[in-house]
């Protein structure tokens, strides 16, 4: 303790996160064709009801791949690009990508014990959200000094931008 994460450098995770980026949205852009959104909402959407109650846990990841519109996919793409290259530069390609999935995974799940019944989500906010989150331990927990400000700095500005995001 503390934990010792040596960052790599920026470059070295742009090239292979960008594209994952540009494939997953590619993909992700299926969702607005005339024929298949409104199929592919009510079969994969978070719907609160459907996850708890009829045992469909494979919502908490597909709602993730769903989106209302084209400015909210770009919105997730552009913001979640920027901090999965800044994650992967923290945990390595690999780690990075499935460290955002599961936290976007977890996020839904708690979304639906959070809300009531009538709640469905789409979007990949909550893996998103928790790429920062993690961004946010990390750089928090791996601080060079033990000094308060050393370890409230990185939070401070976490959860400021957290608040700028709109969470």
């Amino acid at each position: 303790w503390p934990l010792k994460f040596e960052a790599a450098p920026w470059y070295a995770n742009v090239q292979s996160t960008l594209w994952t980026v540009l494939i997953l949205t590619a993909i992700f852009s299926f969702s607005f064709s005339e024929n298949w959104r409104e199929r592919l909402i009510r079969i994969g959407s978070g719907d609160v009801d459907s996850i708890l109650h009829d045992g469909q846990w494979w919502r908490l990841v597909t709602a993730l791949t769903l989106h209302t519109d084209p400015p909210h996919l770009l919105g997730n793409m552009m913001m979640g690009g920027l901090l999965m290259v800044w994650l992967c530069s923290l945990l390595g390609t690999g780690l990075g990508w499935w460290t955002a999935l599961l936290s976007g995974i977890l996020g839904n799940l708690i979304n639906a014990m959070t809300h009531g019944e009538a709640h469905s989500s789409i979007g990949s906010s909550t893996a998103v959200f928790g790429a920062l989150g993690v961004i946010i331990a990390l750089q928090t927990l791996t601080a060079r000094h033990l000094s308060f400000k050393d370890r409230a700095v990185p939070l401070g500005a976490g959860l400021a931008l957290l608040g700028f995001l709109g969470t």
